[in-house]
């Protein structure tokens, strides 16, 4: 089994992050998880870019993202550990951060990007939500293909099971069903 890596952007938790990766797959202690065969890929930040449009107290230029990004690759691959470079790196962010022109120095900087996608939270009718969730997919693939042609992964989407309508979305078992 391999797994998604994630390291912590918007804050100072980055480089104790990035650091526990490479003492992880450089050290012979834990030989279990010693080496990269366990990693699929490394997603430097999760929805930074959206919570610095909706937190301003989570803000994280998309500049610094990038940075970020570049600055573990690097490290990652610098370690010499058989596999480290070829570890893919990226970021995952909601779908309308992907569209946003402004994050595309985030978007170069990636060799995959992970887009998260809920219909429920764009006020859609369960009815609508798979084609509004596919037109969101969409709009990000050939955003992303234009600025850097990496591949696209859906990382999360979903419908709630309990909760507050929003617009024409109404949360429960039946409309996450189907």
């Amino acid at each position: 089994m391999k797994i998604l890596v994630g390291l912590w952007a918007s804050d100072d938790k980055f480089q104790n992050e990035l650091n526990t990766l490479v003492r992880i797959i450089t050290s012979n202690q834990a030989p279990w998880i010693y080496g990269t065969d366990w990693i699929a890929a490394v997603s430097v930040g999760s929805e930074d870019l959206y919570r610095s449009s909706t937190t301003p107290s989570q803000h994280i230029n998309p500049s610094d993202l990038a940075n970020k990004i570049n600055n573990a690759r690097t490290t990652v691959r610098n370690t010499g550990v058989s596999g480290a470079n070829t570890i893919q790196f990226g970021h995952t962010d909601t779908w309308t951060a992907w569209v946003d022109s402004a994050n595309d120095v985030v978007t170069r900087s990636c060799d995959y990007i992970v887009t998260d996608g809920y219909p429920y939270w764009q006020g859609t009718a369960i009815a609508d939500s798979h084609w509004v969730f596919y037109q969101s997919l969409n709009n990000v693939k050939n955003h992303v293909k234009n600025v850097n042609n990496v591949p696209v992964w859906v990382g999360e989407t979903g419908w709630p099971t309990g909760g507050k309508n929003f617009g024409n979305a109404y949360p429960g078992t039946t409309s996450a069903s189907r």
